[in-house]
């Protein structure tokens, strides 16, 4: 089993997908979720599969089911604590809609295992944002001063004392190699970070890598100190580059006048207004 490390993918969750005619078309598919999830099991025995799925207790769990097994498997499986969704893959959907409307964990039958990938990545978008809310929850109830918040600001004030070196750059590269060492998309992109980091601003990096940008936010959002610390190199250089091209671009104007600069993040309606809701309370 491999287990894709990425700490932006959706943690201690788990793919199994049962598929006894697994080709290399399947193992392409199961790199492109390895993007996603946590873990991706995929199974061409059916014996394995159910071990798989019955000794799986600390993870949650996303199911991939061929039609044709759909209805002796599903019954065995349905019930279990971890089980958050089954998907059924079939050649004739609209034969097995109507087995499959019966239980109330099959989230959808497709004809092509993109559609569920599709799915997927928007299971991953939308606990993204429920990221946002409960960090918010978190933050609301734990910061209940404002001295609560130096703790935060003497590190902050620490790891930007820290004099930047390429020990530290190297350290990240090996880390971050170590996190997708089975996604070689992610590696080539390692390796561009790695030879070309220097010839680039670290603007540039935030905004072109979707990877390092991830890692960074949730580290920030999350208040994830060990996180921030390994990529401490790469938030020095960003404050650094922000502060000479605001003593550059604004030096006639005020220290009153503030320039904010927003990134989106997308959030329903609901966890907006609650976002609202506790604007005063942060």
């Amino acid at each position: 089993m491999r287990q894709h490390a990425n700490k932006t993918v959706t943690q201690n969750t788990l793919v199994v997908w049962l598929d006894d005619r697994a080709n290399n078309d399947q193992h392409h598919i199961v790199h492109k979720l390895e993007r996603l999830m946590n873990q991706v099991q995929l199974c061409t025995d059916h014996n394995f599969f159910l071990y798989q799925v019955n000794t799986t207790i600390n993870k949650e769990l996303f199911v991939i089911i061929p039609g044709y097994v759909g209805q002796y498997v599903v019954p065995m499986i349905h019930d279990k604590k971890h089980l958050n969704s089954i998907y059924i893959l079939c050649g004739d959907k609209a034969k097995h809609e109507k087995w499959a409307k019966q239980w109330a964990n099959i989230k959808g039958v497709f004809t092509d295992i993109s559609s569920i990938h599709e799915v997927l990545k928007e299971t991953v978008r939308q606990r993204e944002e429920n990221t946002v809310e409960i960090t918010l929850t978190k933050v609301t109830h734990r910061i209940s001063a404002e001295r609560d918040w130096e703790p935060l600001e003497n590190f902050r004030e620490a790891l930007l004392a820290i004099e930047s070196n390429d020990e530290y750059f190297k350290d990240f590269i090996a880390h971050y190699r170590k996190e997708f060492v089975d996604d070689e998309h992610e590696l080539n992109n390692i390796r561009q970070l790695e030879y070309n980091y220097h010839n680039r601003s670290s603007v540039w990096w935030y905004m072109s890598s979707n990877s390092l940008y991830s890692m960074l936010d949730k580290a920030l959002r999350t208040v994830d100190v060990d996180a921030m610390v390994n990529m401490g190199f790469f938030l020095r250089d960003i404050h650094n580059q922000i502060q000479k091209l605001q003593l550059e671009q604004f030096s006639d104007q005020s220290a009153n006048d503030i320039f904010k600069v927003y990134r989106g993040q997308g959030l329903s309606k609901e966890k907006l207004k609650r976002l609202i809701q506790n604007e005063k309370k942060v």
